[in-house]
Order: structure tokens, then sequence, then C-alpha cells
């Protein structure tokens, strides 16, 4: 009878074990999820961190779409082009990015940002307007062909 009522009770903290890691699970997921698109200087960040790292295919998902239809072909291999790009002063060659303020109106937005480049072993840093939009709710970049953001 005492071992029974043990069983229970191993079983009973097993059960609760579970439902608290599962909802810690997902209440981790839901927080990233939303945490990609939640603010357009926090999607720039990311899509700098990508391209540094080059992980083009993850930058991808913060360029809009009409990047790559403008350009014809996938935004992985738009990305990968422009990086290999000679113009030290493209996105892809940003060494570090600092988000100063952001300025939101529906779905367009303006990021001022303080970016360092590094060309020819000389460091610079400026500071400069990024404009992004919100398509299918996540904020994007919209890039010329030579590694600019689209005004």
């Amino acid at each position: 009878m005492m071992e029974n009522q043990k069983g229970k009770e191993v079983v009973n903290i097993l059960k609760s074990r579970l439902i608290i890691t599962v909802s810690a699970s997902l209440l981790l997921f839901l927080i990233g999820c939303n945490s990609s698109s939640s603010s357009p200087g926090q999607t720039l960040i990311l899509f700098v961190e990508n391209m540094r790292e080059g992980n083009y295919t993850e930058a991808a998902q913060y360029v809009s779409a009409l990047t790559g239809a403008e350009y014809k072909m996938d935004l992985p291999t738009f990305l990968t082009l422009m990086a290999n790009e000679g113009n030290p002063d493209n996105i892809s060659k940003w060494t570090n990015v600092e988000v100063i303020s952001e300025k939101i109106d529906g779905t367009q937005a303006r990021v001022k940002v303080k970016v360092t480049i590094k060309p020819d072993g000389q460091e610079f840093t400026y500071d400069t307007e990024i404009p992004m939009r919100k398509e299918d709710d996540v904020w994007k970049l919209y890039l010329t062909s030579r590694g600019y953001v689209r005004k």
C-alpha cells in the first residue's frame, strides 16, 4: 500500500515538471518568434549580424521581396553577390551598427543608426537613417544592387 502511494506521488511530480517544462518552452518559443520583428531597429541589427557572419539565407528574411523581384534573383543569392561587391560602404561591410532612434509611421519606419566601417584598416563612424517597411508583419530593408539601402 505504501509503495503504491509513493508511486502516485512520483507520477504527480513528473506530471508537474512536464507541464512546467512544456509551458516554459512554449513561452520562450513565442517570445523568440515575436522578437524578430518587434522593432525596425532590432530587425536591422539582426540583418547586419547575419550578413557579417555570412548567413545570407537568414539575413534574407529581413530584406523586402521587392529587392529580389527588382533584380530577378532569390534573396540569398542577391545578398551573397552584394557582400562580394567591392564597395566598402555597402551595408554588408558594416562592422558595427548602433540604433540611435526609430520613427514608426504605420508600415513605414526610419531608423537612425551610428555605423562603423573599416575599409583598408582605417575605421570610420557616421550617422545615417535607414528607411524600412513592414511586410507580412516583419520589418524589412529594401536594398539596391550595390548594397545601399533604397531611400
